[in-house]
């Protein structure tokens, strides 16, 4: 029975012990509340049990000796606690009762009528139950009204409260019976909007507004409120006030205002009407939020997005362009080089040595482009391997001698003693590098020399004692750069002077490509230069040392122009696939492939290749990418879909023939399912070593013999 009983926390103010039972005897036996009592009979005890205790009530006899519970009163109004407070007396004037109501006492019950004290009791925890609950509502509607002027001083965005009461009273007044008559009225009477305007009144704003409008008070705003619209931002003001004439509608839109120094913003907006009281009328919360910055941005955005679209269109463009070009130099080259090997006579074979040599140039040009265009595309790679500094400079050297001895130029080679004997770094990239800055002076010099060099640069830091930096250099005594070229020189497709573009040819590519391949190897290039007086180009690299002790593979540097071909000794055995549109094109790698006695089939459609690899088996497919009826690449898929269903083991490789050579496109032929690529025009050392290498890798199972 107990558990269901109300607790009752009894706080009795008394000098007898026997009065405080018989209070508390009186409460248990009504079987109502589960009593804690406790009590005191002096000042300093009922502060300490008001201090440390919470009580639900407090019945205090009238007269103590030394304390009275008049001043326990007192003192439960000074610690302004609000619990129901109860004077029990033996005897007490009506005068007397009254002043203790009047000091705050609930009620005045006297000994001898007990009786009455539970349900005073119960009627005053009701009361204060009341009283409880409206102070916490009253408590927690603070608190939001604190949270709600904290929020909105602090909101990003602005916030306006608008007194809207005056322009209600103006609308009204113009007896329009709907919208579209309020529309026809403004239309009639266009001043009519400014004037519904100018009857709204800022309230209140937060400090986001105020920033907006670049003002230091809402007075300030409120007297400027009409000029801080433009002009082409009335309709927004004319659809706000239609919409307000609807009653408790909102709005939401996007317009230009003004702030107090006269810039012009862009803003989205959102309102909403509600009533303050019947007294006050009516108020708008307009919230606004500053889109200048994110139009900016998005016109930015756009902008950039449209160079971006117009930069792919370009680097579309541009590999098209090197293909077409690529694609008609492969059979010039190569059938020139074929011509050249042929039964002819001094005459003819120089003829053939000036198309293949100009041939050559063109492709050089062509090149260019190309790594140019892979720069841009952010494809450039940097390969290091471990290398012998000495070895490469020596290798770059012998392959230029003879170019230099037939102009009649010396060419010397400088290297420091005390370079380290390996380093780690790109080979190729440095050899191009080199060769590039080589040709220029070769190009631009008649007489004198041109001298290579290698040294180290200076001392690194012991933080990065496992590298170094080398410091390359190439001087020559040739025509000069004049002082007043100096600052385009690495600017691409620039030349010293137009004369000199006339006279030497080229593209104007070589050093930005030379420049941006430096950096990539973490070094710098500079020159220093007179006209007439010849040039010298330095460039730096950071080279990793390696580590002898971890056996590091090292790369043995290859002849950069003279290399053997690898013919596959049993080359009468491999059954080749040529896959090639072009009959020009078709008919030289044909003609290449039965040099060495390979067993060819060619066609020059998708169609006719997907016919023959279903019916043939082959060592390998040399196939084109661009074919009139499928590209190369979905030929491909649909082969290796064929290979999947036949299910007997056998994997044909195919060799893509492309003269595209970004590393995007080569990376497409992989995916679809291709082993590598030739490129156009065809090298025949490259052609026919990875030609050997592929079919190596990847043998073809041969069909057993019926018995």
């Amino acid at each position: 029975m107990s558990d269901i009983l109300k607790p009752l926390r009894l706080l009795i103010v008394d000098d007898s012990e026997d009065d405080a039972v018989l209070l508390s005897m009186t409460f248990q036996r009504t079987n109502k509340w589960k009593l804690e009592t406790e009590r005191v009979d002096n000042r300093e005890s009922l502060l300490y049990a008001l201090e440390n205790k919470s009580w639900d009530f407090i019945i205090a006899d009238y007269s103590i000796p030394g304390f009275s519970g008049m001043e326990a009163l007192a003192l439960l109004k000074y610690k302004a606690l609000d619990i129901p407070f109860i004077l029990v007396s033996g005897t007490v004037s009506e005068g007397t009762a009254i002043e203790a109501m009047k000091a705050g006492a609930h009620d005045v019950v006297l000994k001898e009528n007990l009786a009455r004290l539970i349900p005073a009791v119960e009627r005053e925890l009701r009361e204060a139950s009341v009283r409880n609950e409206k102070r916490k509502t009253q408590e927690a509607l603070l608190e939001e009204q604190e949270k709600f002027q904290v929020l909105f001083e602090s909101a990003p965005a602005s916030i306006i409260e608008i007194d809207c009461t005056r322009l209600r009273e103006y609308l009204n007044g113009l007896k329009t019976s709907s919208v579209s008559d309020l529309k026809r009225y403004f239309q009639e009477q266009p001043e009519a909007v400014k004037h519904a305007f100018s009857r709204l009144r800022i309230a209140n704003l937060n400090r986001a507004a105020l920033s907006l409008f670049e003002s230091a008070s809402i007075s300030q705003i409120s007297s400027h409120l009409i000029q801080l619209v433009p002009m082409d931002s009335w309709n927004a003001i004319e659809e706000f006030i239609i919409a307000f004439s609807e009653k408790n509608k909102g709005y939401e839109g996007e317009s230009n205002l003004l702030t107090i120094t006269g810039r012009q913003k862009i803003v989205a907006y959102q309102w909403q009407t509600f009533p303050v009281s019947k007294f006050k009328g009516e108020e708008i919360l307009l919230s606004i939020v500053d889109l200048t910055d994110r139009k900016l941005f998005e016109a930015i955005n756009k902008s950039r997005a449209e160079l971006e679209a117009a930069s792919r269109t370009k680097d579309r463009f541009l590999a098209n362009i090197i293909h077409e070009l690529r694609n008609p130099l492969n059979p010039i080259i190569g059938f020139t080089e074929l011509l050249f090997e042929t039964d002819l006579n001094k005459v003819q074979k120089s003829y053939i040595q000036i198309i293949n040599q100009r041939s050559k140039d063109l492709m050089d040009l062509i090149n260019e482009l190309l790594e140019f265009s892979k720069i841009e595309a952010g494809e450039m790679r940097i390969f290091p391997t471990v290398i012998e500094p000495e070895a490469l400079m020596r290798e770059v050297y012998q392959t230029m001698a003879p170019t230099a001895e037939r102009k009649g130029l010396k060419l010397l080679l400088s290297i420091e003693e005390g370079l380290p004997g390996k380093i780690f770094a790109d080979p190729l990239r440095l050899k191009q590098i080199l060769m590039n800055l080589l040709s220029n002076s070769l190009k631009f010099t008649h007489e004198g020399s041109i001298e290579i060099r290698i040294e180290k640069n200076l001392p690194q830091p012991s933080s990065m004692s496992d590298t170094i930096t080398l410091r390359f250099s190439v001087k020559d005594t040739g025509i000069g750069i004049p002082q007043e070229k100096h600052e385009r020189i690495f600017l691409p497709f620039v030349q010293a002077s137009d004369s000199t573009a006339q006279k030497y040819g080229g593209t104007g590519l070589g050093l930005p490509i030379v420049k941006r391949l430096i950096e990539l190897m973490r070094g710098n290039i500079w020159f220093t230069s007179d006209a007439g007086k010849g040039s010298t180009f330095f460039f730096t690299v950071t080279a990793g040392i390696p580590d002898i002790e971890a056996e590091l593979p090292n790369k043995v540097i290859e002849p950069f122009v003279v290399k053997q071909t690898h013919i596959n000794e049993n080359a009468s055995e491999n059954h080749i696939l040529v896959v090639e549109d072009e009959a020009s094109n078709r008919l030289l790698v044909v003609s290449l492939l039965k040099k060495v006695n390979y067993i060819i089939t060619a066609v020059g459609s998708a169609v006719e290749a997907i016919e023959k690899f279903k019916s043939e088996k082959f060592d390998l497919i040399l196939m084109d990418i661009q074919l009139p009826d499928i590209d190369g690449m979905e030929v491909t898929r649909r082969m290796r879909a064929l290979e999947k269903e036949r299910n007997d083991g056998n994997y044909t490789p195919i060799l893509a023939l492309s003269a595209y050579t970004l590393e995007k496109e080569q990376k497409k032929f992989l995916e679809s399912g291709m082993d590598g690529c030739v490129n156009k025009p065809i090298n025949r050392v490259d052609f026919f070593n990875k030609i050997t290498e592929t079919i190596n890798k990847f043998p073809v199972k041969k069909s057993e013999p019926a018995s």
